[in-house]
Protein backbone atom coordinates (compact mmCIF):
# COMPACT_ATOMS: atom_id res chain seq x y z
CA UNK A 1 0.00 0.00 0.00
CA UNK A 2 1.41 3.38 -1.03
CA UNK A 3 -0.43 5.45 1.56
CA UNK A 4 -3.24 5.42 4.09
CA UNK A 5 -5.98 7.61 2.63
CA UNK A 6 -7.41 8.53 6.03
CA UNK A 7 -4.06 9.79 7.30
CA UNK A 8 -3.47 11.52 3.95
CA UNK A 9 -6.77 13.42 4.00
CA UNK A 10 -6.62 14.42 7.67
CA UNK A 11 -2.98 15.48 7.33
CA UNK A 12 -3.75 17.63 4.28
CA UNK A 13 -6.64 19.30 6.13
CA UNK A 14 -4.36 19.82 9.12
CA UNK A 15 -1.65 21.44 6.98
CA UNK A 16 -4.17 23.87 5.45
CA UNK A 17 -5.58 24.68 8.89
CA UNK A 18 -2.07 25.26 10.22
CA UNK A 19 -1.37 27.81 7.48
CA UNK A 20 -4.59 29.64 8.38
CA UNK A 21 -3.47 29.74 12.01
CA UNK A 22 0.00 30.94 10.97
CA UNK A 23 -1.47 33.79 8.91
CA UNK A 24 -3.82 34.72 11.76
CA UNK A 25 -0.94 34.73 14.24
CA UNK A 26 1.15 36.89 11.90
CA UNK A 27 -1.71 39.34 11.36
CA UNK A 28 -2.51 39.57 15.07
CA UNK A 29 0.77 38.88 16.94
CA UNK A 30 -1.00 38.72 20.31
CA UNK A 31 -2.78 35.59 19.03
CA UNK A 32 0.56 33.75 19.06
CA UNK A 33 0.50 33.87 22.85
CA UNK A 34 -2.84 32.05 22.76
CA UNK A 35 -2.42 29.78 19.73
CA UNK A 36 0.99 28.35 20.56
CA UNK A 37 0.12 27.25 24.13
CA UNK A 38 -3.10 25.63 22.87
CA UNK A 39 -1.28 23.76 20.10
CA UNK A 40 1.52 22.62 22.41
CA UNK A 41 -0.97 21.59 25.12
CA UNK A 42 -2.85 19.54 22.53
CA UNK A 43 0.42 17.96 21.40
CA UNK A 44 1.41 17.03 24.96
CA UNK A 45 -2.01 15.45 25.57
CA UNK A 46 -1.58 13.45 22.36
CA UNK A 47 1.85 12.28 23.54
CA UNK A 48 0.48 10.97 26.82
CA UNK A 49 -2.40 9.29 25.01
CA UNK A 50 -0.34 7.73 22.21
CA UNK A 51 3.43 8.19 22.26
CA UNK A 52 3.62 7.46 18.52
CA UNK A 53 2.85 11.15 18.06
CA UNK A 54 6.44 11.80 19.20
CA UNK A 55 7.32 10.65 15.70
CA UNK A 56 4.22 11.76 13.80
CA UNK A 57 3.95 15.43 14.83
CA UNK A 58 7.66 16.39 14.52
CA UNK A 59 7.73 14.65 11.12
CA UNK A 60 4.59 16.48 9.95
CA UNK A 61 5.94 19.85 11.09
CA UNK A 62 9.28 19.16 9.39
CA UNK A 63 7.56 18.24 6.10
CA UNK A 64 5.35 21.32 6.10
CA UNK A 65 7.15 23.98 8.09
CA UNK A 66 10.32 24.87 6.12
CA UNK A 67 12.37 26.63 8.83
CA UNK A 68 9.85 25.71 11.54
CA UNK A 69 8.80 29.27 12.40
CA UNK A 70 5.27 29.37 10.99
CA UNK A 71 4.25 30.21 14.55
CA UNK A 72 6.68 31.75 17.01
CA UNK A 73 7.14 33.92 20.08
CA UNK A 74 9.39 36.95 20.03
CA UNK A 75 11.22 37.02 23.37
CA UNK A 76 13.52 40.03 23.13
CA UNK A 77 15.93 39.24 20.31
CA UNK A 78 15.16 35.52 20.55
CA UNK A 79 12.56 33.81 18.35
CA UNK A 80 11.04 30.75 20.01
CA UNK A 81 9.47 28.75 17.19
CA UNK A 82 6.88 26.00 17.23
CA UNK A 83 9.56 23.53 16.05
CA UNK A 84 11.65 24.28 19.14
CA UNK A 85 8.60 23.91 21.39
CA UNK A 86 7.64 20.59 19.80
CA UNK A 87 11.18 19.33 20.31
CA UNK A 88 11.29 20.50 23.93
CA UNK A 89 7.91 19.00 24.80
CA UNK A 90 8.80 15.70 23.11
CA UNK A 91 12.00 15.40 25.10
CA UNK A 92 10.22 16.39 28.34
CA UNK A 93 7.40 13.85 27.93
CA UNK A 94 9.93 11.21 26.88
CA UNK A 95 11.90 11.72 30.11
CA UNK A 96 8.70 11.67 32.18
CA UNK A 97 7.55 8.43 30.55
CA UNK A 98 10.99 6.91 31.08
CA UNK A 99 10.88 7.91 34.76
CA UNK A 100 7.45 6.26 35.00
CA UNK A 101 8.95 3.19 33.26
CA UNK A 102 6.33 3.46 30.50
CA UNK A 103 9.11 3.73 27.89
CA UNK A 104 12.66 2.41 27.89
CA UNK A 105 15.74 3.73 26.14
CA UNK A 106 18.30 1.45 24.61
CA UNK A 107 21.03 2.72 22.30
CA UNK A 108 23.05 -0.19 20.88
CA UNK A 109 26.46 1.48 20.98
CA UNK A 110 27.99 -1.91 20.23
CA UNK A 111 26.53 -1.88 16.72
CA UNK A 112 27.91 0.03 13.74
CA UNK A 113 25.08 2.56 13.69
CA UNK A 114 25.35 2.98 17.47
CA UNK A 115 29.04 3.87 17.17
CA UNK A 116 28.32 6.29 14.32
CA UNK A 117 25.61 7.89 16.45
CA UNK A 118 27.98 8.19 19.43
CA UNK A 119 30.64 9.87 17.27
CA UNK A 120 28.02 12.26 15.87
CA UNK A 121 26.92 13.24 19.38
CA UNK A 122 30.53 13.79 20.43
CA UNK A 123 31.16 16.04 17.41
CA UNK A 124 28.08 18.12 18.14
CA UNK A 125 28.91 18.61 21.81
CA UNK A 126 32.54 19.27 20.90
CA UNK A 127 31.43 22.03 18.54
CA UNK A 128 29.21 23.57 21.24
CA UNK A 129 32.06 23.40 23.76
CA UNK A 130 34.46 25.06 21.33
CA UNK A 131 31.93 27.82 20.74
CA UNK A 132 31.73 28.46 24.48
CA UNK A 133 35.51 28.39 24.89
CA UNK A 134 35.87 30.84 21.99
CA UNK A 135 33.67 33.32 23.81
CA UNK A 136 30.66 33.28 21.49
CA UNK A 137 27.31 34.21 23.01
CA UNK A 138 24.89 31.46 24.02
CA UNK A 139 22.35 32.88 21.57
CA UNK A 140 24.79 32.68 18.65
CA UNK A 141 25.82 29.13 19.61
CA UNK A 142 22.20 28.05 19.91
CA UNK A 143 21.22 29.46 16.51
CA UNK A 144 24.19 27.71 14.90
CA UNK A 145 23.71 24.34 16.61
CA UNK A 146 20.00 23.91 17.35
CA UNK A 147 19.29 22.05 14.09
CA UNK A 148 21.75 19.32 15.13
CA UNK A 149 19.65 18.63 18.23
CA UNK A 150 17.31 16.73 15.93
CA UNK A 151 19.72 13.77 16.15
CA UNK A 152 18.41 13.28 19.71
CA UNK A 153 15.17 12.11 18.11
CA UNK A 154 16.87 9.14 16.45
CA UNK A 155 16.89 6.62 19.36
CA UNK A 156 13.26 7.47 20.06
CA UNK A 157 12.15 7.25 16.44
CA UNK A 158 13.94 3.93 15.94
CA UNK A 159 11.94 2.49 18.84
CA UNK A 160 8.69 3.70 17.30
CA UNK A 161 9.47 2.70 13.71
CA UNK A 162 7.52 -0.24 12.35
CA UNK A 163 5.56 -1.12 9.22
CA UNK A 164 2.40 0.69 10.36
CA UNK A 165 4.34 3.78 11.43
CA UNK A 166 6.19 3.97 8.11
CA UNK A 167 2.86 3.87 6.27
CA UNK A 168 1.59 6.77 8.39
CA UNK A 169 4.77 8.79 7.82
CA UNK A 170 4.59 8.13 4.08
CA UNK A 171 0.97 9.27 4.02
CA UNK A 172 1.95 12.49 5.81
CA UNK A 173 4.80 12.98 3.33
CA UNK A 174 2.40 12.73 0.39
CA UNK A 175 -0.12 15.02 2.10
CA UNK A 176 2.62 17.60 2.69
CA UNK A 177 3.90 17.33 -0.89
CA UNK A 178 0.36 17.69 -2.26
CA UNK A 179 -0.38 20.70 -0.07
CA UNK A 180 2.92 22.37 -0.93
CA UNK A 181 2.43 21.80 -4.66
CA UNK A 182 -1.08 23.28 -4.51
CA UNK A 183 0.11 26.19 -2.36
CA UNK A 184 2.89 26.90 -4.86
CA UNK A 185 0.41 26.93 -7.76
CA UNK A 186 -2.03 29.17 -5.89
CA UNK A 187 0.69 31.63 -4.87
CA UNK A 188 2.08 31.71 -8.41
CA UNK A 189 -1.39 32.55 -9.69
CA UNK A 190 -1.97 35.25 -7.06
CA UNK A 191 1.35 36.98 -7.61
CA UNK A 192 1.27 36.68 -11.41
CA UNK A 193 -2.20 38.26 -11.60
CA UNK A 194 -1.73 40.66 -8.65
CA UNK A 195 -5.40 40.49 -7.72
CA UNK A 196 -6.70 43.83 -6.47
CA UNK A 197 -8.95 42.12 -3.92
CA UNK A 198 -5.97 40.44 -2.25
CA UNK A 199 -3.22 42.16 -0.31
CA UNK A 200 -0.38 40.56 -2.29
CA UNK A 201 2.32 42.54 -0.48
CA UNK A 202 1.03 41.34 2.87
CA UNK A 203 1.04 37.72 1.71
CA UNK A 204 4.66 38.17 0.66
CA UNK A 205 5.60 39.60 4.07
CA UNK A 206 3.87 36.71 5.87
CA UNK A 207 5.73 34.10 3.82
CA UNK A 208 9.06 35.90 4.18
CA UNK A 209 8.88 36.80 7.87
CA UNK A 210 7.70 33.36 9.00
CA UNK A 211 10.43 31.89 6.79
CA UNK A 212 7.94 29.67 5.00
CA UNK A 213 9.71 30.57 1.78
CA UNK A 214 10.71 33.36 -0.57
CA UNK A 215 8.97 34.89 -3.57
CA UNK A 216 10.92 36.83 -6.20
CA UNK A 217 10.05 38.21 -9.66
CA UNK A 218 11.24 36.10 -12.59
CA UNK A 219 10.54 38.55 -15.40
CA UNK A 220 7.27 39.84 -16.80
CA UNK A 221 4.33 38.53 -14.83
CA UNK A 222 6.19 35.41 -13.70
CA UNK A 223 7.24 34.84 -10.11
CA UNK A 224 9.62 32.35 -8.54
CA UNK A 225 8.04 30.60 -5.53
CA UNK A 226 10.64 28.91 -3.35
CA UNK A 227 9.91 27.03 -0.13
CA UNK A 228 12.48 24.84 1.58
CA UNK A 229 9.90 22.10 2.16
CA UNK A 230 9.33 21.80 -1.59
CA UNK A 231 12.14 19.26 -1.54
CA UNK A 232 9.55 16.78 -0.27
CA UNK A 233 7.59 17.19 -3.50
CA UNK A 234 10.62 15.75 -5.29
CA UNK A 235 10.87 12.93 -2.74
CA UNK A 236 7.19 12.08 -3.20
CA UNK A 237 7.53 12.14 -6.99
CA UNK A 238 10.53 9.81 -6.84
CA UNK A 239 8.60 7.47 -4.57
CA UNK A 240 5.67 7.46 -7.01
CA UNK A 241 8.06 6.69 -9.87
CA UNK A 242 9.63 3.82 -7.93
CA UNK A 243 6.14 2.53 -7.09
CA UNK A 244 5.21 2.55 -10.80
CA UNK A 245 8.39 0.69 -11.76
CA UNK A 246 7.90 -1.89 -9.01
CA UNK A 247 4.18 -2.48 -9.53
CA UNK A 248 3.95 -1.82 -13.28
CA UNK A 249 0.74 0.19 -12.80
CA UNK A 250 -0.78 2.84 -10.57
CA UNK A 251 -4.26 3.83 -9.46
CA UNK A 252 -5.97 6.92 -10.85
CA UNK A 253 -5.25 9.03 -7.76
CA UNK A 254 -1.54 8.15 -8.04
CA UNK A 255 -1.49 9.71 -11.51
CA UNK A 256 -3.37 12.76 -10.22
CA UNK A 257 -0.74 13.23 -7.52
CA UNK A 258 2.06 12.84 -10.07
CA UNK A 259 0.53 15.54 -12.27
CA UNK A 260 0.18 17.91 -9.28
CA UNK A 261 3.80 17.34 -8.24
CA UNK A 262 5.09 18.01 -11.76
Amino acid sequence: MLLNRTWFIYSLIGFIFFDIISLAGYTFPALNWLLLPLLILGFVLLLFRDFRFAFIIPWAELVWGSFGASLFWEVGDFRLSIRMLIFGMTMAVWLIQMARKKISLHIPFGTVWGRVYAVLLLLIFWGIAMGLVSGHSMQAIFYDSNAYLYVLYLPLWLQLANKDMLLILRSILFAGATGLALKTLILANIFSNNYATLNVTYLYLWIRDTRIGEITPAGGSLWRIFMQSQVYIGVALLYLSAHLVRRGSMEVYHWILAVIYC
